[in-house]
């Protein structure tokens, strides 16, 4: 744990902002532990889409193919555009995770996609495109990405599946899960009604 702990610092870091910086805003946690599975992705798998020089061979292409006097600003929008989207990380670190998120989150699907599409609400303020948070909603979430980056720090550990999994039958753990039970299908439903009226 300790190699690991100095390799996965910045991880470990932000996950620990949680537990031990007292009076920090649901807000300020959610956005603490997706840092840190933002941060633990980026050191642990691949950080491209597709492979670079692949990937440059169609900015390249891209970008001549627009008028001349856009392409400056074509090439900075693309700049970053074949880094992985906070979604294909989460899904990524679920399936790190194995069976063991699974006794957490009942649907490890729309778990994902409530995680990215409320730090992107969250971030961008969009009023057109608001969700609805019930007190209580960012602090259940924040604690299941919580428990996803550590269950794949586990994993670094070469922790037993067996023993991972054992942890889904925990009193916190169960706690958690009811909790998300509740949380994961109301603001998924929210982000479908805003999707349905984006068509």
């Amino acid at each position: 744990w300790l190699g690991l702990a100095r390799t996965y610092e910045i991880v470990v870091d932000s996950l620990l902002s949680i537990r031990y910086s007292s009076g920090l805003y649901a807000q300020n946690r959610f956005y603490n532990v997706i840092s840190a599975a933002e941060s633990f992705h980026r050191l642990r798998f691949d950080n491209f889409m597709m492979p670079e020089d692949e990937f440059r061979t169609f900015r390249r292409g891209i970008i001549r193919a627009a008028p001349k006097e856009h392409r400056q600003w074509l090439g900075n929008q693309l700049q970053y555009s074949n880094e992985p989207r906070l979604r294909d990380r989460l899904v990524k670190m679920v399936d790190y995770s194995g069976s063991a998120f699974a006794a957490l989150c009942t649907d490890p699907d729309s778990w994902v996609t409530v995680v990215a599409e409320s730090r992107n609400r969250l971030t961008h303020h969009d009023k057109e495109r608001q969700i609805e948070f019930a007190r209580g909603d960012l602090y259940f979430l924040a604690e299941s990405i919580f428990m996803l980056v550590m269950l794949c720090l586990f994993r670094e550990c070469q922790i037993a599946p067996e023993t991972l999994e054992a942890l889904g039958e925990t009193a916190g753990i169960q706690f958690l899960k009811s909790k998300l039970d509740g949380v994961v299908p109301r603001i998924y439903e929210q982000i479908q009604k805003i999707k349905e009226q984006e068509k």
